[in-house]
């Protein structure tokens, strides 16, 4: 029986593991709240690069630095 638990545990973070290790690759969109006031944030990520836009500010392809894995 403690056989069968380590068994199904092992599978299940070998699971867990493979399902983080995903592409991220594209655009992700979020909100951000500063001060009261609600802002798009858009990322936009390549394999090299990672741009922001704002919409509500009028900001598109400000490069990020810092990005990496």
């Amino acid at each position: 029986m403690k056989k069968l638990i380590l068994v199904l545990i092992f599978c299940l973070a070998t699971i867990a593991t493979k399902a983080q290790g995903g592409d991220v690759k594209g655009a992700w969109t979020g909100k951000q709240n500063v001060y009261g006031t609600e802002l798009t944030l858009v990322f936009h990520l390549d394999s090299v690069n990672c741009t922001l836009d704002s919409p509500d500010q009028g900001i598109k392809g400000a490069r990020v630095r810092g990005t990496g894995t």
